[in-house]
């Protein structure tokens, strides 16, 4: 028997000015999902956002730290989520419906 993979949802990143770093914030609230009921899993440690480039422009970011806790842990593994968002030269940047980039 394999462990289940979990997938995280409900972290965002937020954009940022260019500062020559890849340190990406992170918001939200992390859920868990594909747990089997009535299996007793949670998130612990701390989620960390990096960009995969400090450059200007859509980037991904890598979660990394996302661990599991609880009485069923052992039976599943986290897969750590990719986010994508931007870094910008004091223009804003937004994503139209299609995920496009575009700066105003």
């Amino acid at each position: 028997i394999t462990a289940k993979a979990l997938t995280v949802t409900g972290l965002s990143a937020t954009g940022k000015t260019y500062d020559g770093t890849t340190t990406a914030s992170l918001t939200g609230t992390i859920a868990l999902n594909g747990i089997v009921s009535p299996d007793v899993v949670s998130d612990s440690g701390a989620a960390v956002g990096t960009f995969t480039s400090a450059n200007i422009g859509t980037n991904s970011v890598t979660v990394s730290g996302i661990t599991l806790t609880g009485a069923d842990a052992g039976n599943y593994t986290v897969t750590q989520p990719t986010l994508n968002y931007c870094i910008r030269n004091n223009s804003n940047c937004i994503f139209n419906a299609s995920k496009s980039l575009r700066y105003i």
